[in-house]
């Protein structure tokens, strides 16, 4: 409120000054013609009335003219403490500024607002007079007499000195102590030489308490002196083409600094170059490995047969590096996820080597071309392409491995590895779009295969669950889509999007026991057209299924004769009841095996919620009445 005063009063004040200087030199433009009329006399300006500012009573410099001293502070005790190092040390001769704060006054609500600005003031200064300077002793403690009923915060009063945020409390009283944890600050001069005795143009410091991670600081020979953290730590210096580097070497830097540190640096050895690309293409995941390579070893030896070294990723144009080698041979190895591209065996001295390394377009045999457009004929970028084979030994999804964009926004995406599965299989290119959603295309697998998708306009569907009917056994479901999924809200509404327009088949999934496959309980096709579409899904009367008589099997099992593709896990319980839950409408077959074989029996929902197998049949057992079943005749 206090501080909103002294704003205002400045603010009003330089609007009143704004104002008058505003109305000296305002043009008159009474005699002004207007276009194409005669030009008439300029009138004589009317007189000014002078403005007499307002009487608010005394001048904000009289009122704070009469303020008399603050009263000395009224004593609470002592404040006492200890200052130490983030290694525990103990910091002496540190100074500290300790400012006190007293409790706000409720609002002053004076006659005028210079007497709201002069209680504002008065708090200031019975702030500073309570406020202490204090220096850390030999052994890094200090005390201070503290006034009652103030609180204290901690601050430096020497530059370069930080105090950690959770070092200490945020505000101490009168009778308490605190612990201070500081970081000290030092300027050190650092003079660097190459191995010709001259100084680089440029370099860069860096500063870490191990050798490993750190700080980095630019060093030129116009700014030698680096600000470090105070303590014993590990800098090196590296020119900005990392063709020379120093030895890590140890500095204790002390608070408000050191004496001179001068830093020798010699040639890196190490591998360096750009991975050349042909025109137009690019690839996502590129690395470059690198593996030292033993004597009597070929290039053309599968390259991850020997454990690989050192991965580098390539940043800035496909630009890589090995720095600081031992001298040797070494294989470099260009490779987009397991797909190696290049590779070239480089022999390391004591230099570095500069070495590009060229990749070549893959074999059209190895890769499937992939042409994505909108409906107006322009690319499709940003797409996660991958694979679905299906055939009488392998029904499985795999993700492409590498991606090569070319040019023209057409892609190069390599083909899985072939085994004895892929043998009669169906092949389908998924293609999944962030704005447009997922397609799927068939095709087959040839030395030219070009696959052509076409987006249309997304769509969104929004989906309602009306679980009225399924009974007290609905669990909540999630939505399935386009292979794309979702959980109703507490309203049992869900969007799905983008997906392609055409029909779809929505899924309706339980997830019993927080199983993340779940049963599906309820389908519903549909037709989406570009654009918002929604969808009402009316639950069916969901049932629970206890099987008794279990205790001695190996498992119980429930499979749906409607469906299927539905296995729905159960829960055994101590009792050794086995519990089903939320299994939508039909025909199920519950199999049970133990030891002496397996017993089966067929049973419909809705129906009986309670089932028991008859004890040591393995044959298929047949229901009597009241639900229980009794094995077979033979």
């Amino acid at each position: 409120m206090r501080t909103w005063a002294l704003l205002s009063l400045v603010f009003a004040a330089g609007v009143g000054i704004g104002y008058l200087l505003g109305t000296q030199g305002e043009p008159d433009l009474r005699g002004a013609s207007s276009p194409g009329g005669p030009t008439a006399p300029p009138a004589p300006p009317a007189p000014r009335v002078p403005i007499s500012p307002p009487v608010v009573g005394p001048s904000l410099e009289e009122a704070l003219a009469t303020l008399p001293p603050p009263p000395p502070p009224e004593p609470g005790g002592k404040i006492t403490g200890r200052v130490r190092s983030p290694q525990g040390e103990p910091v002496p001769g540190l100074r500290l500024r300790a400012k006190a704060r007293f409790p706000s006054p409720a609002a002053h609500g004076g006659a005028s607002l210079a007497d709201d600005v002069r209680a504002w003031v008065e708090g200031r200064r019975r702030n500073d007079a309570a406020s202490a300077d204090i220096v850390s002793s030999a052994d890094g403690t200090f005390e201070f007499p503290a006034a009652a009923g103030a609180e204290f915060w901690f601050a430096p009063a020497e530059e370069g000195v930080r105090l950690r945020p959770t070092s200490h409390r945020s505000a101490v009283r009168a009778g308490e102590r605190v612990e201070i944890e500081i970081t000290l600050g030092s300027t050190v001069e650092f003079a660097l030489l190459l191995p010709d005795g001259t100084e680089p143009a440029e370099a860069e410091i860096r500063v870490s308490a191990d050798g490993r991670g750190g700080d980095r600081k630019r060093w030129t020979p116009a700014g030698r002196r680096i600000a470090l953290p105070a303590g014993t730590i590990v800098v090196r210096a590296v020119t900005p083409d990392d063709a020379f580097a120093s030895e890590e070497e140890r500095v204790a830097a002390v608070a408000g600094g050191g004496p001179p540190v001068t830093l020798r640096l010699a040639g890196r050895p190490g591998i360096r170059g750009r991975v050349i690309l042909p025109a137009g293409l690019e690839v996502a995941d590129l690395r470059v490995d690198l593996i030292a390579w033993p004597e009597g070893a070929a290039p053309e030896d599968p390259w991850w047969r020997f454990e690989p070294g050192r991965p580098a990723g390539t940043s800035g144009g496909c630009v890589y590096r090995f720095l600081d080698l031992a001298p040797g041979r070494y294989l470099l190895a260009v490779r987009a996820s397991r797909r190696l591209l290049a590779r070239e065996v480089v022999e390391v001295p004591e230099g570095l080597v500069e070495r590009d390394l060229p990749v070549a377009l893959p074999s059209r045999a190895d890769t499937l071309m992939l042409v994505a457009e909108r409906g107006d004929g322009k690319p499709v970028e940003d797409l996660e392409v991958g694979f679905e084979i299906r055939g009488p030994l392998v029904q499985a999804a795999h993700p492409a491995e590498t991606v090569l964009r070319q040019a023209d926004g057409s892609y190069l995406v390599f083909f899985p590895e072939e085994d004895d599965g892929f043998k009669g299989a169906r092949w389908f290119a998924t293609v999944v779009s962030p704005k447009y959603g997922r397609r799927e295309v068939e095709f087959e697998r040839t030395e030219a295969t070009t696959v052509r998708v076409r987006f249309e306009e997304p769509a969104s569907l929004e989906i309602t669950i009306d679980s009225a009917g399924a009974g007290a056994a609905a669990p909540r479901p999630s939505v399935r889509a386009g292979g794309l999924s979702a959980t109703p809200d507490a309203e049992g509404r869900a969007v799905l999007s983008p997906l392609p327009p055409g029909p779809v088949t929505v899924s309706v999934v339980a997830h019993p026991g927080g199983t993340p496959q779940g049963n599906t309980i309820a389908r519903q096709e549909t037709v989406l057209v570009p654009g918002a579409n929604r969808l009402v899904v009316r639950l069916p009367v969901l049932s629970d299924l206890i099987v008794e008589g279990a205790a001695a099997s190996r498992g119980v099992f429930v499979h749906s004769l409607d469906d299927p593709q539905l296995m729905v896990p159960g829960r055994t319980t101590r009792d050794g009841r086995c519990v089903f839950l939320a299994l939508p409408p039909g025909r199920y077959v519950v199999r049970s095996d133990d030891a002496t074989g397996r017993e089966h029996m067929e049973v419909t929902l809705p129906g009986p919620s309670t089932v028991r197998f008859a004890a040591g049949s393995p044959r298929t057992a047949e229901e009597r009445p009241g639900g229980e079943l009794k094995p077979a005749p033979r």
